[in-house]
């Protein structure tokens, strides 16, 4: 027996760092509501992708491409936002591990 109320629901896969933990160790609001509003938008595009179904794999200059490609795109670069989250936190642990001397994040 599955957990989800779907047979296929839409997940997004998120990776909780350090950062994203506030001193009652709960995820942050910020971060919380970051990763809300991006599964949001992975999963309107992803439905715009089906919704257009075998069109939605047409290049966005095919003039035959469903809202000139629109919704391809967006599901691709949906992704992109969960990496893209925590890579300033990342670059600022470097900088303060590396640069500044400072102790190493847990």
């Amino acid at each position: 027996m599955s957990d989800w109320d779907y047979a296929e629901p839409f997940t997004l896969p998120v990776t909780v760092l350090h950062e994203h933990i506030d001193v009652l160790e709960h995820a942050n609001n910020t971060s919380y509501i970051n990763w809300c509003q991006d599964a949001a938008w992975s999963h309107s595009a992803r439905l715009g992708v089906d919704i257009a179904g075998a069109r939605s794999t047409l290049y966005k200059l095919d003039e035959a491409a469903p809202d000139g490609g629109h919704w391809p795109l967006a599901y691709m670069n949906s992704y992109g936002h969960t990496i893209a989250a925590g890579t300033n936190e990342i670059q600022r642990n470097i900088l303060g591990e590396r640069v500044l001397g400072l102790p190493k994040s847990k």
